[in-house]
Parts: structure tokens; sequence; C-alpha cells
């Protein structure tokens, strides 16, 4: 089976990508003026992922606010614990780092270090419910030990030693701590549970505590490792107990008296004891779980037995003062926050997270067909994921007709995809040179090596071609079939080559003529490239070929001729650029406010070279890069990863020659004389250049409003110039074309044109005085007579912005008043001085769900033979 891909295939995903078109802006307008193209399916992301537990206080939590808009600052969400009601959402300038902002008790603190000698450091202390803030400012230099509401421990190193004397820094001054020396190169931020004390350790392990109120410090009777609960420490040792490791766990009050310890049922390399209550509780990977899915169970302090869990799926945990623990739980869709005590209830939902997406990686298009990998595990091979761009479904690791595979996670960057086809390096990380690539097709897969760069794959993924050492410095390129590995061509040639269609391109020597063969038919073509451009790489498309010098230039060649080239406008900052059917494309950085915002270029290659903005994108502050995936069977469209590291898809149907028109639209009748007739809708347009066919779509409105766009298959490539559909009785049909040639261009869809059917009056339900004749010239042979004031007419339940009202005029005929429900919308009078039949049209100043009522208004008759319900 050929994996060539029909240009044809275009005419589909225009039909989808359509609406992700790019506002075209004239020159010198504002170049944030753009749309971002039409989002590809997302992958939900792991609970694990989307923990962000930060800090926690008896009264609030802090969790990482996720942002990953190109240049966004990260942010720290604070939920109060009580009713999880979001407080306030802070910056968080060391996201991970020492002095990101925390929480303690009633404020969030936060420490900014001055970056040179002399400078002055600042600690805020913000009151979470008001906003108030404090700030304690002291000179820079010394070394930040530890800090809190209001006081801050520094120290400055005695000559060349780590010995440190700690100091006091508050509001009301500093106080040098005599006797408290602690190492200069160690930060120690601990409390014990005691909002006025802070605990320290000096370099021979004793433990200091210092009252944050008064300066005063005195030293504990406990070693450094502890956990503080309930007026006490724990620590834990290792004793050796018949023939394994256990842990031993210790507590002593905090003024030292009343030991006491426990043998725990627990191996030694199991020593996360946690505060909980009034004791502590192990932190514990369960016999089923994983390290990132947790388990939390207490100590028996009498037996040393661990007690049933309290929790799991634990994925961050902050015991609090008041002996409760607040956890990240990954045991929901999106994670939640939740809080648990030692009182036997299962842990409180405190807020659920919001969902979050995996980030795409790498993304490749390929005739329609996407390939992309995902940023999860880095220190694991990476799945290949598939979709389509026509209707894409949820990505799935099988791809077109069965191929799957798996990329080495240091290779992403090299993974190919054309046709169906994979190309993967499967040497792992070492010398770029002589490396061992894996291609994989539909039923079958091989390896080969390629001597100084990646192969590459060309002809819909039926060609690839390899770099070859020929000994010394001899060069050549082998262009091989990718299943049978029989050598189509061999060629002198460098580094720099591309493979498109069944052409095998690469420069000379001196890099002055770019030559190309076709290993099909040994055509040659030459072009000549004069330019100084070094660092070169070369893509070829169809009869383009881009040559970019050190990602600071580019240029683009028409293969078709014998020399020239057009400079592609790329500024200072550019970069990523890519050649794609009719088009070229790049990552440029616009000016907003005071931000630079990555945004997706596309210029067109006909002359003129129209440009187009979309985005914004992925650009280099957020890793991995930015992504741009052309599509390489040459057809209009490509993807990107935009700026929240999702893929979407722009229709680029505009950077062709002149797409086909839609000249002419309409549809006969607009309103029927009779329910459930037919609709017939016309169309006409097209170009000169060649065979145009067309798109029909329908809708249908009734009662419950607008159905959705229906094409039938038997409406798409249609010669034209009509299609029939029959339109039910009191519903309308809207009709909608559009046009595409055979190169897959294709034109906007045409404004809707509706047709709309009547209601016959004996739908309508009568009251009042009214009379149901005979007639040969009504609808349905029958009308009905309102023959006194006041007698009505209704249908009700309907959805209308206008009402048709099929009746008889002349000199005997009275007035019709329409309401919707009990709201007046107009009269229509039908007293003529000659008589015969009319359809009057009765607007309301908006889209309404009512009863439609007709009243008699007068004391002569009225003749009704139906009405019509305009959307």
């Amino acid at each position: 089976m050929s994996r060539l891909w029909n240009r044809s295939v275009v005419v589909a995903l225009s039909l989808m990508v359509l609406v992700g078109m790019a506002i075209v802006a004239p020159a010198g307008a504002d170049e944030m003026v753009m749309t971002q193209g039409v989002p590809l399916p997302k992958r939900e992301g792991s609970p694990f992922i989307a923990s962000g537990l930060s800090s926690a206080s008896a009264q609030f939590v802090a969790v990482d606010d996720y942002q990953t808009e190109e240049g966004d600052a990260a942010r720290l969400a604070i939920h109060r614990i009580s009713d999880g009601v979001l407080v306030r959402t802070i910056a968080n300038p060391s996201p991970g780092g020492t002095t990101q902002p925390r929480l303690d008790g009633q404020s969030i603190i936060q420490l900014s270090e001055s970056t040179y000698q002399g400078g002055i450091d600042t600690l805020t202390t913000t009151d979470v419910d008001s906003g108030s803030a404090a700030i304690l400012s002291f000179d820079a230099g010394g070394n930040v030990v530890g800090y809190g509401p209001g006081w801050v421990l520094t120290c400055v190193a005695e000559g060349s030693t780590d010995n440190c004397p700690l100091r006091l820094r508050t509001a009301a001054g500093v106080n040098t701590l005599v006797g408290v020396v602690v190492n200069y190169s160690k930060k120690i931020s601990t409390a014990d549970g005691d909002e006025t004390r802070a605990v320290v350790s000096t370099p021979s392990g004793d433990q200091w505590a210092i009252n944050t109120i008064t300066g005063s410090a005195h030293q504990l009777a406990y070693p450094e490792a502890r956990t503080v609960a309930g007026g006490r420490a724990f620590w834990a040792t290792d004793e050796f107990v018949d023939g394994e490791h256990r842990n031993r766990l210790h507590w002593r009050n905090l003024d030292g008296t009343d030991d006491g310890s426990v043998l725990v049922n627990a191996p030694s390399y199991e020593y996360d004891f946690r505060a909980f209550g009034d004791r502590v509780a192990l932190l514990r990977v369960p016999e089923d779980g994983d390290f990132g899915h947790q388990e939390l169970r207490p100590v028996n302090l009498t037996t040393g037995v661990l007690e049933p869990r309290v929790a799991h799926s634990i994925t961050g945990l902050r015991s609090l003062a008041d002996g409760k623990v607040v956890l990240a739980l990954s045991d929901t869709s999106s994670g939640r926050i939740a809080v648990v005590g030692d009182d036997d209830q299962p842990p409180r939902t405190v807020f659920t997270r919001q969902p979050i997406d995996w980030k795409v990686d790498k993304l490749k298009l390929s005739g329609g067909q996407l390939m992309s990998t995902w940023q999860e595990a880095r220190d694991a091979d990476q799945e290949l994921y598939f979709t389509t761009a026509q209707s894409p479904q949820p990505w799935s690791t099988t791809g077109p007709l069965g191929i799957t595979g798996t990329v080495d996670h240091k290779a992403v960057d090299k993974a190919q995809y054309s046709g169906g086809v994979v190309l993967t390096d499967a040497s792992g990380s070492g010398s770029s040179d002589d490396r061992t690539y894996k291609l994989a097709w539909p039923g079958g897969t091989r390896t080969l090596k390629s001597a100084f760069g990646a192969p590459a794959l060309g002809n819909g993924g039926t060609l690839i071609g390899r770099n070859v050492d020929a000994g010394g410095w001899v060069k050549s390129i082998e262009v091989q079939s990718t299943e049978s590995a029989e050598v189509k061509a061999s060629l002198p040639g460098n580094r720099a080559f591309a493979l498109d269609r069944t052409w095998i391109w690469s420069f000379s020597a001196d890099g002055t003529i770019l030559n190309g063969m076709d290993t099909a038919s040994s055509a040659i073509r030459q072009h000549a490239f004069p330019q100084a451009c070094s660092g070169r790489r070369l893509q070829v498309v169809d009869t383009s070929a881009l040559v970019t010098c050190d990602d600071t230039a580019a240029f683009v060649l028409d293969l078709t001729t014998t020399s020239g080239s057009w400079a592609v406008p790329l500024v200072s900052g550019d970069l990523a650029v890519r050649l794609g059917g009719g088009y070229v494309t790049w990552v440029h950085y616009v000016s907003s406010g005071d931000r630079s915002v990555p945004v997706v270029k596309v210029a067109s290659l006909l002359p003129g070279h129209e440009t187009r903005t979309y985005g914004p994108a992925r650009g280099l502050s957020l890793q991995p890069g930015p992504t741009l995936a052309p599509d390489d069977a040459g057809l209009p469209t490509m993807a990107y990863v935009d700026s929240r590291h999702q893929a979407r898809l722009l229709d680029l149907s505009w950077t062709g020659s002149v797409a086909p028109q839609v000249a002419l639209a309409r549809v006969s009748p607009a309103v029927s004389a009779k329910p459930n007739a037919n609709a017939t809708f016309t169309f006409a347009g097209g170009d000169n250049e060649s065979q145009v066919t067309y798109s029909v779509a329908y809708r249908t409105h009734g009662p419950s409003g607008f159905s959705a766009w229906v094409e039938p298959d038997a409406w798409s490539k249609l010669a034209g110039p009509s299609v029939t559909r029959k339109v039910a009785s009191g519903t309308t049909v809207c009709f909608r074309v559009r046009a595409q040639d055979d190169f897959g261009r294709s034109s906007a869809w045409s404004a809707s044109n509706c047709s709309t059917s009547p209601l016959d009056d004996r739908r309508l339900s009568a009251y009042g005085t009214v009379t149901r004749d005979s007639s040969a010239s009504a609808m349905e042979s029958t009308l009905s007579v309102m023959r006194k004031k006041g007698a009505s007419l209704v249908r009700r339940g309907q959805r209308f912005h206008g009402v048709y009202v099929y009746a008889w005029r002349g000199p005997n005929e009275g007035s019709v008043k329409v309401y919707a429900n009990t709201t007046y919308l107009g009269t229509i009078s039908l007293k003529s001085s000659r008589s015969g039949y009319v359809r009057v049209l009765v607007k309301s100043s908006t889209a309404r769900y009512a009863d439609v009522r007709l009243v008699s208004s007068s004391i002569y008759r009225a003749r009704i033979d139906g009405i019509a319900l305009m959307p």
C-alpha cells in the first residue's frame, strides 16, 4: 500500500480548520491582532503533577497556581481550610526555593534577599485576610538562617570558618544571641509547633530554641533529627532486631523530661515520621503503590504497630500546629487538597484541584496525521501518540494501520513522522556521529546507521536518506527504500541534505550550488546560491527550498528556476524557521505591555508574500522551546504548540494561489406556500485554474432551536448546481455552501440561506368563537374563521423571531393582534377594498420561546390559513 499523500486530503482538513484563519492586519497594524487556530485534543495530566502543595497553617493552605503562559510569573493560590474558599493569589518569585512565600498562622511571610553586598534584605509579613503588610528591612551581607512573622535569624561567619554567631532581627532591633553559633552554610528554618520559637542546630549537633519575641535562647535536650507533636519531640534510631534493621522511635518532652521509646513495626529505611495529633504517623509507600502515591499510617506508641492508614494516594503533606495534616491527594481525576486529624474520620476535602493537561513536547504533521510526544517522566522513554487533523479523536498510542512506538527521552527532537512511518533515534546519549536509528511502519521495523547527522524520510515515508562515511573525509548521501533497504541513489555530499518526494538535494562542496537528483528518473536540477552562509540547514517542499544560516538568516529558492532567492524578513530574535507547502513560517516576538510575546508568522511564497500572525505560541523561555510542524506532505496546513503547551492546527489555504469563490447561493422558496414542501438550494462560482466542486451543509430550526450543521456525504464534492431537501411543517432548514478545487484550496462557507415551512391552521388550537371551514384555495383545504372579537388561535411552545400569518383580506375582514404569550407584537389589518390571499410578517424585537397567539381584535371575521415561524 502506498503511503503517498494526495493533495485532496486538504479538502477535508479545510472543512475543520477554516475557523482557524488569522486576521489579516494592514502594514503597521498591531501584531497582537491574531487568532490561535483550532485546538487539538488535550490529554489530562496526572494528579501527582497537579498536587502543588506549597505550605499550610492551621487556617490556610497555599498551592501552586499553575501558569504556563510565556512570561507569566509563578503564583500561589491561598485557600481557607475551613471552607476551601480562595482568599487571594500572590506572586511566587522563587518557586520551590527557600525564599518562596509561605504561610505561618494568619500571615504570609516572604523574604527578599539582596543580590549584592551592602544591599537591603526585606521580610514582608502579610495578613492573609486583610492584605495589610509589615516590612522589616535589614542590611544584607549575613546568611539568613531562618525567618518567621516579623523576625529573621542571620549570622556572619567568623573569619574563614563556617562558625557563625546567630543574631535575631526584629522591628525592635538586632539582638546577638550569645553562645549560639551555627554553621554558615546550613540554613534551618524549622519551628517546633510554638509560634514564638525557632529551633536551630550548632555544628556539634546541639539544639537551641530561640524565643523570637524576647530574643532569649536555651539549649534543648533532644537531637537534631526530630518531629514535634503535642509538646514532645520524636526521633528515630536504627536498631537491628531479629536479623533486620528496624526503627526505634524515641520521644521526650520539650523541657527535657519524660523519655520514652518503642520499636516500630517498620524497616529502618521507612523513617519519614510526621506530626499527627499528639503523636506521629509514618508516611510510606504502600505495598500496592508507588513513591508518588503514599499512605499515612499512625504509630501506636504503646505497641509500635502501624495502625490502619488514615489517607492514601498522597502526593504532598504538611503537618499543622493544631495536630491536623493537610494532604495533596491523587484519589480523584484531578486531585484534591484535604485535611485529616487523629479522630478516626476520613480526610475532609478542602477543595478539588482544577484539572491540568499534559504539555505537548514535540509535534509532527504528515498528510493530515499528527504524531506527538508529551512532557511526562523525563527519565524514561516517551510513548508516541497519534491523532488525525480531520475530526481529531483523543490521542492514541496506536497510529495509522496499527503503528506504535517509543522514543528515548534524550532524543525526542530527532523523532520523525512521514506517511505513517516513524523514525526514532535508538542510540540514547552519546556522540552525534554514526548513530543507530529505528524505522517502524505498518507491518515492520528495521534499524540503520547514519553518520554525521540524522537520516531524513521522504516520498511519504517510502524513502529514507542518510549520510554515509566512505572513509577518511569522504562522505556521501545514500537514499534507500524504507522497507527493503534497497539503495535507490548515492551521491557525493556533506551533512546538509534534504529528501522531498523522490528528489534528494544537497549543496556543492563550495556551497554555491544546490544540486537535486530524482531518485526515480535520475533527472538533475541545479540552483545557484551565491550567498555567504555558515551553519546552513536545508529544507525542501515541492518546488521550494529553504536555506537557513546560523538561524539568523533564511532564504527561499524557487527550484523551478536556476537562480535567485527571497530573503525571509527575519529580525533579531526570530527563530525556528520552517518551510511548508506554499509558505514559510517562523517564531517572532512582539511587545505586549512589558512583555515579549512569541507568535507564529506565516508568509506566502506567492509574489507579495502576504504575511499573517497566529498565536501566542510557546517560545524559548518555556521548555522545550518553540514547536512548529508544517505538513510534510505539502498540504497548506500546519500545527504548532501554543503558549499553554497545547497543540493547535492552522488552515493556511490562503497562502496558495487564488482560492475558489462562491459567487451565488440562494434558496427557493424562502417561505413555503404549503407545509412539507421541498426547498431547492442553488449555488455557483469557481475560478479559472482547476475543476471546482462544492460541499453543502444544512441545519434545522424548530421548537428546540437550531441543530448542529450536518454535511451529508452525498453533498460533498458536488459538481453543482443545486440540492433539494424537504422542509417539515413548522420548521426551517438553512443551507450553506463552499467551493474547493483540486489543489485542496477552499472558499469560506457562504452565508446561511433558509427556507421555512408553515403550520396549517388545523395545527393551531382554537379558543372562543372559531369555526373550521373548507376552502379549495387554502394550503391544505381548510381555514379557521375567528368570528367574534377575542376569539383566538394558539400554537404553544415555539421558538421564533417573527411570525408570518397566512390569511384572506377583503372589505368584510377584520383585524388580528399577534402575541408572544401575553407580549403584544403587532396588529394585522385584513380589511381591504380588494379581496385576496396575503402573507404578512410580524417581527419580534428579540428571539423568543413562547406561545404564539393570534387574537381577533374587531367585530368582523378573520380568516386564517396558517402561520410560519421565522428563526
